[in-house]
């Protein structure tokens, strides 16, 4: 009882003490407001002053005018003529002095003129802050009163005067409201209430929303160029077309938000909740996600080209088709992923987890697969052209018919992956384990493979020519029908020939040669022995044949693009009688 009783007279005192402070308050206000007051009438006083004083003077001079023009020049008349206009001279005088109260008078009535001007003006201009004041009190009043209503209530426009005038719209209220294609460019709308509002067409560049509550809004088609949302509330909202461009989602939500066809490109989304939302054909290019929440979304024809992604959980996602050119996943949970079709390439997936994701007809050109695990992955016929795959570990990786030209594979664990028909030209596989990998039939032209692991690996009919084999582990290595040339560099103390390895060069011995399927494009085979060799299959597109030994017209026409090839005279009549008969 004896607490209750302290706490009362503790809350009298206390509500005594607000009392006093409010009066205190209002005495100083209308204390202000005063002061302003008599400033103000001290200054017209002054400047009326100021006035008066100006038309004295201004009086003064046009009299002493008058007078030196009239009074002194009648004084130096000869006295002749003074004498014969005796008679006349009291009327002269009376014409001219009426003549002068005339000037005077209308002297005096233009400068009362000018002064009534003058005092207006700064009366008008005294008065500016006041029709300002009055302008922003009628405006809030028509926006307080259409509070709760579902249209306009002619706030579009008080909005937009406000706005215009600079005025802080922090912390308004206009649920429910009827803005459409409103202009609030630039406008402060911080903590602004603003549920279920129409926003259509609405322009609000640059402006600012931070912790707005826009939950079940309907922006559509607006353009929001530069706002900053961040901290926001868009759970909901409708933002289909909507330009958001370079705008700030830090932090903020937008549960099953519609962002379909919306231009979200360079904006940031760091650590975001787009929970459920529908992102479908959105363009998030350039943007930053990191720390977003994506879970339940539908990215379909999404473009994240250039985003950065780094981190984000797309565990068992669909992302067929999605063009991720550019972007960064370093990090990121890809397990279960569809990604067939999606557009990789140049893409940084170092550190991703790709375990089970499908990449059927993925384009992989130019990607960055650094240290990433992709043991045992379905490749085949993957575009993986100039792709960095650095000491990436691929251990009985599918690649069939992949396209691996110019990629980097240096010091790759590719033990037991299955390479077969794979393009290989120009990659760099220098260090990489290939041991008991199949490269039957891959083409390996200038390629790296120097130090590398190729113990036990197939590489029946591989294209050896310009390859770089130089230190690397040959032991158990099947080379049974490889194309090489002089530009090939073996081991030490390599011999090709006890391979069964065809030299394709002039003059080479390519008796009885299986070269069926080979691509002899542009290969020199000068005087070449080519008895019984099989060149079924085999490319002959602009192949030097002139002069080559035991060549037979049925050998040649078996072959792919034999009339392009070059032949001597001889076998070129040959050829014509054949093809005669």
């Amino acid at each position: 009882m004896k607490l209750k009783l302290k706490l009362k007279s503790k809350y009298k005192k206390f509500s005594k003490f607000n009392r006093k402070a409010r009066l205190n308050l209002k005495r100083i206000v209308w204390f202000r407001v005063l002061i302003a007051y008599v400033i103000k009438f001290a200054l017209i006083l002054v400047m009326l002053i100021l006035v008066v004083s100006g038309i004295d003077k201004l009086d003064e001079s046009q009299v002493g005018l008058w007078f030196k023009k009239n009074i002194l020049n009648t004084e130096q008349l000869d006295s002749s003529e003074k004498k014969n206009q005796n008679s006349t001279q009291p009327k002269q005088i009376k014409t001219n002095e009426s003549k002068r109260r005339r000037n005077l008078g209308k002297h005096l009535f233009d400068n009362i003129e000018s002064f009534s001007i003058l005092v207006g003006s700064i009366l008008f201009v005294l008065n500016i802050p006041e029709q300002h004041k009055r302008s922003q009190y009628e405006a809030w009043q028509v926006i307080n009163s259409a509070k709760g209503q579902k249209g306009s209530g002619g706030r579009v426009q008080a909005l937009q005067d406000l706005n215009s005038n600079s005025e802080n719209l922090a912390g308004l209220t206009a649920n429910n409201a009827d803005l459409t294609e409103i202009n609030l460019q630039g406008a402060d709308l911080s903590r602004a209430n603003l549920k279920n509002t129409k926003l259509d067409k609405a322009n609000l560049c640059d402006a600012v929303l931070f912790q707005a509550q826009l939950n079940g809004a309907i922006i559509r088609d607006a353009n929001l160029t530069g706002a900053n949302l961040a901290r926001a509330d868009l759970s909901g909202a409708n933002l289909s077309g909507t330009k958001l461009i370079d705008v700030r989602f830090v932090n903020a939500k937008l549960c099953h938000a519609i962002l379909r066809k919306a231009d979200l490109s360079d904006s940031d989304f760091s650590d975001a909740d787009l929970t459920g939302a529908n992102l479908r054909e959105a363009d998030f290019s350039n943007a930053n996600l990191i720390g977003a929440i994506l879970s339940q979304t539908s990215p379909s024809n999404t473009n994240f080209s250039g985003a950065n992604l780094s981190g984000i959980d797309f565990e068992r996602f669909n992302l067929n088709r999605i063009n991720l050119s550019h972007a960064r996943l370093l990090g990121a949970n890809l397990k279960g992923c569809k990604l067939c079709g999606a557009n990789l390439s140049h893409a940084k997936l170092s550190g991703a987890n790709l375990a089970e994701v499908d990449l059927s007809g993925a384009n992989l050109c130019c990607v960055d697969l650094q240290d990433a695990e992709l043991n045992e992955f379905n490749l085949n016929g993957v575009n993986l052209s100039r792709a960095e795959l650095v000491d990436a570990q691929l251990v009985k990786i599918q690649l069939v018919d992949a396209d691996l030209s110019g990629a980097n594979l240096s010091g790759a664990n590719l033990t037991g992956a299955n390479l077969c028909d794979a393009n290989l030209r120009d990659t760099d596989l220098s260090g990489a384990n290939l041991s008991g990998a199949n490269l039957i039939g891959c083409n390996l032209i200038d390629a790296k493979l120097d130090r590398a692991n190729l113990n036990d690996a197939d590489l029946s009919c591989t294209d050896l020519r310009g390859v770089n084999l130089y230190d690397a582990d040959l032991n158990g290595t099947k080379l049974k029908h490889c194309l090489y040339d002089q530009k090939t560099k073996f081991p030490d103390n390599f011999d090709p020939s006890n391979r069964g390895m065809y030299l394709i060069a002039i003059y080479s011995n390519l008796i009885n040669a299986q070269l069926n399927g080979a691509d002899l494009s542009g290969a020199n085979l000068y005087g070449a022995d080519l008895d019984g060799a099989n060149l079924y299959g085999a490319n002959l597109y602009k192949t030097k044949l002139i002069k080559a030994k035991n060549l037979t017209v049925s050998q040649v026409q078996k072959a792919l693009n034999w009339q392009k090839a070059k032949y001597d005279k001889n076998f070129c009549n040959l050829l014509k009688q054949s093809t005669d008969n």
